[in-house]
C-alpha cells in the first residue's frame, strides 16, 4: 500500500479526460502517461511546504516537451471539492488547450451508519463524488475517467478497525450505483480501478482482484476501463505484475504501473531517481510495457513540478520517461558473449557502453551494496537495524542470504558500523571466519530469522544513509528485509525502513559497441547457467535497457 491513512485519506481522486484533437499516447507501442503531484489542498492537510504546483497551468509554464506526452493530469476529489473556483477554472482552461486530460482517484465506497468504513481508505459519505463531479461540469470540466482508490483491498481485504471486510459482489453494487448517479452528470464516464500489489497476507490476492474484475463488470455492465498496480517496491513484485499485465490483457483491460519513488526518499532528486529506477526494472529488465504509465506522487517529495530542465522535478521525470526505447540482445557464440544494441526503430547505437554483469549465488563472491536514504523522524532517539526472514512481512521465500558489515551515517554526526549474527549464521564464505567476510543466514519459511544489532544514537530531522552489502539467491527474493528501526526516548519504534532481500550482479566487464550497434565480451565467465545479463544505462537520449542469457547457450 502506499502510506499511512492520514496522509492516503486526502488523496482520494477522480481521473477526467477532456477530449481534445490529438493521440493521449505518443506512439501506439507507447503507453498512456499519466502524470500527479501533490495539490495545494493536500500538501496544506500533509502539513507540508508549499509548491509551484499552480505554475503548471501557465500558458508560459516551462514544461512544453513534458506536456506534449502527457495524456492525463490527475489531482485530488479534495482540490476538485475546495480549491477557489478561478484557480480550478485555469487548470481546466490550461489542460484543455493543452489537449491534457486531468486525473483524480475516487473514493468510491460508501461508509454506512454503523461505523463500517470511518476513517477508512476508499471510502467516503454519500454523494462526494457527485458534488465532485457537479463542480467540475460548473467549472468548465469533462469528467471521463474515474479512477477508484483501491476497492478490493479496502473494502474486502482489509482487517483493520472498523473493517467492512464486505463480499465483493456488494462493493461491486456499491460501486455500480456511485457510477450510475455520477452518469446521469456525465454519460460517457469510463471507471478503472488502482489496488495494492503484492498482498501476501491475502491469500491468493491475484485471484481476489480477477475475481473482483468480474463482479464489477456484472454489476456496471462494463469491464473496468483500466487498472493501475499500486506496487510496493521494497517486497518481490515481478510476478504479480507479470500475470495481472497477462490476465487483464487477455480481459481487454488496459493495465499501468504506479511509477512512484520510495517514502524514505530525502530529496526531489532522490525520489525521481527512484522513480526512474522502477520504471526501467519493470520496463527494461522485466520487459513488459505496460498500456498507461503513471508518473505520481502523494508524498511530502517531489516539491516540484517544474521546469522540466532541472533533475527532480516531476516535469523532467516525464521527459526522463519519454526517452526513446532500445533493444539490447545478446547470445553465447564460440565462447563468447555477443550482442547488438538498436533504438526503437532498429537503428544501430554506436559507442555505447554495455555492462556485463554476473548474477550473484548467494554464498560466494563479491557483495553488492544495496543503498537506501532518507530523514530521521524528528521523535527518534536512536537506532537499530534488524534482520527479518519469513516474519513480520508479507514474505515467503526459501535461499542462501550472505550479510556484510551495515553501514549508516547522517547528516548530524550520527554514524554506526554493525553485523548482524545470531548462533544459527556462518561468518565467512565456505568456512571464512575472518570478521571482514559476510555472515551467511539460509532462509526458510519454516524457520523464520528475527535478528537485531545493538541501537545507535541518530541526529533527527536529519538526512541518513545506510549501505547493505549483500548476496542473495534469486530464490531469497521473497524472504524478506533488512530493516533500520527508529527508536523514540522510551526505546519504542517510531519507524521502520526496509532493504528488500534480493538477488544482484557484479560487473565483470564494461565493453563499447562499434558502428554497427554490436559488441562482444571475449571472456566466457565462470558463473552458473542463467547467471549473465548486460546492461545499457541509458543517457540523455534513450532508455536503458537489460538482456539475458544462460551462461551454458
Amino acid at each position: 500500500m502506499r502510506t499511512s491513512f492520514s496522509t492516503r485519506l486526502f488523496a482520494g481522486l477522480l481521473v477526467w479526460t477532456i477530449a481534445a484533437g490529438r493521440c493521449l499516447a505518443a506512439d501506439p507501442a507507447e503507453p498512456q502517461v499519466w502524470l500527479s503531484g501533490v495539490d495545494p489542498y493536500v500538501r496544506q492537510a500533509m502539513k507540508a511546504d508549499a509548491s509551484d504546483y499552480g505554475e503548471l497551468f501557465r500558458p508560459d509554464a516551462p514544461w512544453r516537451v513534458a506536456a506534449t506526452h502527457v495524456g492525463v493530469f490527475k489531482t485530488s476529489t479534495q482540490w476538485i471539492l475546495n480549491g477557489p473556483d478561478q484557480a480550478l477554472e485555469v487548470m481546466f482552461k490550461d489542460l484543455r488547450e493543452r489537449g491534457i486530460a486531468l486525473a483524480v482517484e475516487g473514493l468510491m465506497l460508501t461508509r454506512d451508519n454503523n461505523q463500517c468504513g470511518q476513517g477508512i481508505e476508499g471510502y467516503s459519505s454519500p454523494g462526494t463524488i457527485r458534488r465532485a463531479a457537479e463542480r467540475i461540469k460548473a467549472l468548465g470540466g469533462e469528467l471521463a475517467y474515474i479512477a477508484m482508490d483501491e476497492p478490493a483491498w479496502f473494502g474486502h481485504s482489509f482487517r483493520g478497525p472498523q473493517a467492512c471486510q464486505a463480499s465483493l459482489s456488494y462493493l461491486a453494487r456499491d460501486v455500480a450505483n456511485t457510477i450510475r448517479d455520477v452518469k446521469t452528470i456525465f454519460p460517457n464516464v469510463k471507471v478503472g480501478d488502482i489496488e495494492p500489489l503484492p498482498q501476501r497476507s491475502q491469500a491468493d490476492w491475484i485471484g481476489t482482484l480477477i475475481q473482483w474484475a468480474a463482479e464489477f463488470e456484472s454489476a456496471v455492465g462494463a469491464p473496468l476501463a483500466f487498472f493501475h498496480a499500486d506496487l510496493d517496491w521494497v517486497q518481490s513484485w515481478e510476478g504479480d505484475v507479470s500475470r495481472l499485465a497477462k490476465e487483464f490483457g487477455a480481459r481487454g483491460i488496459n493495465f499501468g504501473i504506479i511509477y512512484d519513488g520510495n517514502p524514505g526518499d530525502p530529496s526531489d532528486e532522490a525520489w525521481t531517481r527512484n522513480a526512474e529506477v522502477h520504471f526501467d526494472a519493470v520496463e527494461g529488465r522485466l520487459g513488459i510495457i505496460p498500456d498507461q504509465a503513471i508518473l505520481q506522487t502523494w508524498m511530502v517529495h517531489p516539491t516540484h513540478m517544474l521546469p522540466e530542465t532541472t533533475p527532480g522535478t516531476m516535469t523532467n521525470l516525464v521527459d526522463r520517461y519519454a526517452r526513446m526505447r532500445t533493444t539490447l540482445k545478446i547470445q553465447s557464440q564460440d565462447g563468447r558473449l555477443v550482442g547488438t544494441l538498436s533504438d526503437r526503430a532498429g537503428h544501430p547505437l554506436s559507442a555505447a557502453p554495455i555492462s556485463i554483469m554476473a548474477a550473484e549465488d548467494g554464498h560466494s563472491g563479491a557483495l553488492t551494496i544495496r543503498e537506501s536514504s532518507g530523514t530521521v523522524p524528528q521523535t527518534a532517539h536512536s537506532a537499530l537495524l534488524g534482520l527479518r526472514l519469513n516474519t513480520e512481512c508479507d514474505c515467503s521465500g526459501s535461499g542462501e542470504v550472505g550479510i556484510g558489515t551495515i553501514s549508516y551515517a547522517d547528516d548530524g554526526g550520527g554514524e554506526a558500523q554493525r553485523r548482524l549474527m545470531n548462533a544459527n549464521a556462518t561468518g565467512g564464505t565456505n568456512g571464512d571466519s575472518r570478521p571482514e567476510a559476510p555472515t551467511q543466514f539460509v532462509a526458510t519459511p519454516s524457520k523464520p530469522i528475527v535478528l537485531n544489532s545493538q541501537s545507535f544514537p541518530v541526529s533527527p530531522g536529519q538526512t541518513y544513509r545506510l549501505k547493505v552489502p549483500m548476496r542473495a539467491t534469486s530464490s531469497a527474493a521473497d524472504a524478506g528485509y533488512v530493516s533500520l528501526v527508529f527508536l523514540g526516548p522510551d526505546g519504542k519504534e517510531v519507524r521502520r525502513d526496509k532493504i528488500a532481500i534480493s538477488q544482484g550482479a557484479s560487473r565483470r566487464a564494461i565493453v563499447s559497441t562499434d558502428r554497427n550497434g554490436s559488441f562482444q565480451y571475449g571472456g566466457k565467465p565462470n558463473i552458473q547457467p542463467e547467471a549473465i545479463e548486460a546492461v545499457f544505462p541509458g543517457d540523455d537520449k534513450f532508455r536503458a535497457a537489460i538482456a539475458h542469457i544462460s551462461a551454458n547457450r
